[in-house]
């Protein structure tokens, strides 16, 4: 039974740390989609800023 424990536990452990790597990947992903989106609003901003002055 013990053996069976040890077994299920490494799989356990090797499950969560697949579902970190997955989860921090998916976060970097987003963080990239965020900072790609505001370097491209940012330039249309500062130009409509420009011609209202």
């Amino acid at each position: 039974m013990s053996v069976f424990i040890e077994e299920h536990r490494k799989v356990f452990i090797l499950a969560l740390v697949i579902v970190l790597i997955t989860f921090s990947f998916v976060m970097l992903l987003f963080e990239a989609k965020d900072s790609r989106a505001e370097t491209l609003i940012t330039p249309i901003d500062s130009v409509s800023v420009e011609s209202n002055q």
